[in-house]
């Protein structure tokens, strides 16, 4: 049985909840699939926080366990993907994430409000930046993020 604080990995669809503790030990390693009711979430965003997070929070015990950091995975419905080549002229000694985030509404359109921005940088001239930039929406960070803080989570991280 689990009695320490564990780290987890996370995978929320529109139906359940899945989550794997992983050990050193794949036979001491745990999965549990949560089934959702219908409404809890939808398109990826929690409608329902309470009932996601009593959910969550009944597992958890069940399985006698706290968690003390939480990898989620972001489902594909609510990532963006871009290929992204850019002057080096036009950053002009920012980063990549403060550029896209300064184009917004401008050059770059995104389907939410608030953009959150990661990138990796494929290739790098004199001239120019190439890169892959993942971007998803702010908001629905904040929504995962603030259930598992409740849970005990120390560090929350998105994959």
């Amino acid at each position: 049985m689990f009695t320490k604080k564990e780290n987890i990995t996370v995978f929320i669809s529109d139906y359940s909840c899945a989550y794997f503790v992983d050990k050193s030990d794949l036979d001491t390693s745990l999965f549990d699939l949560i089934k959702l009711p219908e409404g809890v979430v939808v398109n990826g965003y929690v409608k329902e926080p309470e009932i996601l997070y009593q959910r969550l929070l009944e597992s958890f015990k069940l399985h006698k366990f706290k968690i003390r950091n939480v990898n989620i995975l972001i489902h594909d419905q609510n990532l963006l993907i871009r290929n992204l080549s850019v002057d080096k002229s036009e950053l002009n000694r920012k980063s990549i994430t403060q550029y896209l985030h300064e184009q917004t509404d401008k050059k770059i359109f995104f389907p939410f409000e608030k953009a959150a921005i990661s990138h990796f940088v494929q290739n790098e001239t004199d001239e120019t930046v190439k890169a892959l930039a993942l971007i998803t929406d702010e908001d629905l960070l904040h929504d995962y993020s603030d259930i598992f803080e409740r849970l005990g989570a120390k560090i929350v991280t998105f994959d």
